[in-house]
């Protein structure tokens, strides 16, 4: 008895969570966004008022260390992608190589120069 394999259109759970993970990377250039605003704000802040700036050595924890944790794991996506497996993701998975193009290149230069602009204001300012 031969059976016939009928071929299954993905069901309504596959087609909406591939939905929300395009819209989730969509997030990534946005919290950058939103990140690089708030760090803008902050240094324009200690530039007005010298006495809001930190003090202490945990500055350098709170204020160069630890943002440069986000940005360093987007910048590894970008190290990640241009392995091995760059043709095959650039070729099946486009707005994801760009996502994680552009703002990988983003997140690696944002580092150098958050970490440049934090020490020149606290140098300036302190």
């Amino acid at each position: 008895m031969c059976h016939v394999l009928k071929a299954r259109r993905p069901g309504r759970a596959v087609r909406t969570g591939r939905v929300y993970q395009r819209r989730g990377l969509l997030l990534i250039p946005i919290l950058q966004i939103v990140g690089v605003a708030l760090t803008l704000r902050l240094l324009r802040d200690w530039h007005r008022d010298a006495s809001s700036h930190p003090r202490g050595g945990r500055k350098w924890v709170r204020y160069v260390l630890l943002p440069m944790i986000p940005n360093t794991l987007v910048a590894l996506t970008l190290l990640i992608l241009m392995s091995r497996l760059s043709g095959f993701i650039s070729l099946f998975l486009p707005d994801f190589w760009w996502i994680a193009l552009i703002c990988g290149s983003f997140a690696a230069l944002w580092i150098f120069l958050r970490t440049g602009l934090v020490l020149q204001t606290l140098r300036k300012t302190g």
